[in-house]
Order: C-alpha cells, then sequence, then structure tokens
C-alpha cells in the first residue's frame, strides 16, 4: 500500500501543461503578527493546490496522471483523480485583494498583505504574508432621543424598500385587505417627497456587487472598471470595456436595473458616448 502511494505522488502532472504553465506546489500564509492566527485568513485564497492524503502525498493527482491523456480509456481513473492545478497569477492578486477585505472588516483598518512566487522548473511555490496592523474596535454607540423620529423614518424607509410595491390591480387589493395601503404606489417615487427611499431605490439600482458572475472577480477588481459622479441631481456612471469583456459580473443584467428605474423612479436616463449612461433626478 505504501509502494502504491509513492509511486502516485511520484507521477509527473508536466505531461498535461502548456507551454510556460506550472502547477501550484504549494500555498503557505503567515501573519507578521503573532496574536493573529494565518490560518483564519486561508479561505480568502483564491487558488489552493492538489489535495493530499494523510497530509502527507497528492495520491488524488498521482491517479489522474497514471491514468494520462487518453479520457476514454482510463474514464474511471480520471474521475478518481484530480487534475493538477495550473498556477494563475492573476487569482494571486485577487487572493491578496480579499485578504486586505477580510482583515479590515475584521477590524484591522490598516491592513495590508502580500506574496512571494518561487519557481522551480515546473512547479510554482507560493507563500502569502498578512500585515494586521493595529486592531480598531468601536468606542462609543450614542442613541439620541430627540432624534427618535429621524431613526423611525430610516427604518420606515428600509422597510418599504425591501418590500415590493403594489402597481397591479390584484396586488393592490391584497395590500388593502392586509392593511398595507401605504405600500399601494400610484406614482414614480420623487426625491422631493421621499428622500431617503429615493436613494435607496436608486442605488440598490446602481450597485453591482450583487450581480458578481465570476466567483474569481474580487469587489476592487470591479469597481475599478466603473465610475460613478454625481453633481447637481445628475448621476453619471463611465464603465470599462473590460467590466463585459472580463465576465466580471451580469453586465446585461446591471445595465437592465440601471435602465429599469424610470418605472418606479422620478428618473430619466440617457445613453451618451460609448460606455457612458446618464441618470437625470428630475
Amino acid at each position: 500500500m505504501l509502494l502504491s502511494v509513492i509511486a502516485f505522488s511520484a507521477c509527473s502532472s508536466e505531461k498535461f501543461l502548456s507551454n510556460g504553465s506550472t502547477v501550484l506546489s504549494s500555498v503557505k500564509i503567515k501573519s507578521a503578527e503573532k496574536t493573529v492566527n494565518a490560518k483564519n485568513y486561508d479561505r480568502y485564497l483564491k487558488q489552493h493546490p492538489n489535495s493530499k492524503w494523510f497530509g502527507l502525498v497528492k495520491v488524488p493527482l498521482g491517479i489522474y496522471c497514471i491514468a494520462g491523456k487518453d479520457t476514454s480509456r482510463h474514464h474511471a481513473l480520471h474521475k478518481l483523480g484530480e487534475s493538477p492545478v495550473v498556477y494563475d497569477s492573476v487569482m494571486s492578486k485577487n487572493s491578496l485583494s480579499n485578504l486586505r477585505n477580510a482583515l479590515i472588516s475584521a477590524g484591522y483598518l490598516k491592513a495590508d498583505a502580500n506574496y512571494t512566487e518561487r519557481r522551480k522548473g515546473y512547479k510554482t511555490n507560493i507563500a502569502y504574508t498578512i500585515f494586521p496592523g493595529p486592531l480598531y474596535s468601536l468606542d462609543t454607540i450614542e442613541w439620541n432621543i430627540e432624534h427618535h423620529e429621524l431613526y423611525a423614518i430610516a427604518s420606515h424607509a428600509i422597510i418599504e424598500h425591501n418590500i415590493w410595491f403594489a402597481r397591479k390591480e390584484d396586488d393592490k387589493n391584497n395590500y388593502k385587505k392586509y392593511g398595507l395601503d401605504e405600500l399601494i404606489c400610484d406614482e414614480q417615487l420623487n426625491i422631493e417627497k421621499s428622500p431617503l427611499l429615493f436613494y435607496l431605490g436608486l442605488l440598490d439600482s446602481i450597485e453591482p456587487l450583487k450581480l458578481i458572475a465570476n466567483k474569481e472577480s474580487s469587489a476592487s477588481d470591479i469597481l475599478r472598471l466603473i465610475s460613478i459622479e454625481v453633481k447637481n441631481k445628475h448621476i453619471h456612471i463611465k464603465y470599462d470595456d473590460n467590466l463585459k469583456k472580463g465576465n466580471y459580473i451580469d453586465f446585461d443584467k446591471w445595465i437592465e436595473n440601471i435602465a429599469s428605474t424610470i418605472k418606479w423612479l422620478d428618473v430619466r436616463v440617457e445613453t451618451k458616448n460609448k460606455n457612458e449612461i446618464l441618470i437625470k433626478v428630475k
């Protein structure tokens, strides 16, 4: 049994690589601060090497290698095995973005991360280092009873935003039946009458991150390709060609969401020059 495991692990995966490609041999992550356990951030890495049995040898990869390239003859072995993980430097850069975001979310607001890439033959080894920096915590929370009416307006707007407005007659009748008259909408939302609810709806429509199409995409990658400028009730949106070509988000759905704002918000949407959209608040 031991000899078989050794034989599997010794089998080379180089024959499966195209010119210039390498196998991701190992990935390590460490923290510059002893108080922060780097292993807790391993899940934010985009790419991991082939799995090992008993933490020692890459048996699934070995099985795949022994099966060879002829999938018709060794279909069963290919299914049991695991194809080589081909190293992708883009995923390493995305991993850095994920690590920084995760650390910031944990309260390390000045966090940073880097990685080193070591190549030997057809194998690449990656080592990440995180630099958490100081941990920030919330000092005080103030609740001013004098502002309870403002809090009520805000909470009411959030509730309204998360429940469908009734526009069809059948829906209106049902809403009336259950005392939801305030959610019956016969006109577009206006910034003057319902400013907070208006902005919630507008921001929800133009926000692209909920439409991520590629699990390898990071928030920073997407936001780098979009520019939003607000001036004099005009929202000017510009986007890079790569936003669509790179399959970062469901691009067509994003454009559809922006265009559909005219159905329920008192705005006008115009397509300007290539890759530009102008939203005018009436």
